[in-house]
């Protein structure tokens, strides 16, 4: 070593501040990521059900006989249970067509929110549906938007941001 020459590098104070500053940083960026992430996961899952609803339906209108969407359940290989563990589109027979799978984080609930969704809808050969209906897609983050998948009977499909209250949250 030179006299008068330091080796080059950091003190431990400077090591300590710079990760004190890192863990603010971190501190306050964590739940804007949280919400972003639990946004982001219920659009997917609503993408995935308008998805679903507009095969449904275009299958009853090449096919000319009524599709259904509902939820599956993987273990029965049927009909059953709620859109939050899954859901498929079937033919009139109830012979799977195409599965879909849900993220453990949401839930799909009616547009008030105040039940888990679990109907079956139908489309008949003309692409006319059974019902009116709102499936709102929820996740356990108060402060994420929700979506929401609005049928009607005679038009297309839609999905709309922030349409359903979620309950419970």
């Amino acid at each position: 070593m030179l006299l008068g020459v330091r080796p080059r590098g950091f003190t431990l104070l400077e090591l300590l501040i710079v990760l004190a500053i890192v863990a603010i940083m971190s501190t306050i960026a964590l739940p804007s990521f949280t919400h972003h992430l639990a946004s982001y996961t219920n659009q997917k899952t609503a993408r995935q059900l308008l998805s679903a609803v507009m095969l449904a339906r275009g299958y009853a209108q090449v096919h000319h006989k009524p599709f259904s969407l509902c939820p599956w359940s993987a273990a029965t290989q049927a009909c059953a249970g709620v859109y939050s563990e899954g859901f498929a589109v079937v033919n009139a027979e109830g012979v799977l067509e195409r599965e879909f799978a849900t993220s453990s984080k949401v839930r799909i609930v009616n547009r008030s929110g105040s039940r888990q969704a679990s109907e079956r809808f139908q489309w008949d050969g003309r692409g006319i549906g059974n019902r009116n209906a709102t499936l709102a897609v929820c996740s356990g983050q108060p402060t994420s938007d929700n979506w929401s998948v609005v049928l009607n009977q005679l038009g297309r499909p839609r999905l709309v941001k922030n349409w359903a209250t979620c309950g419970g949250e």
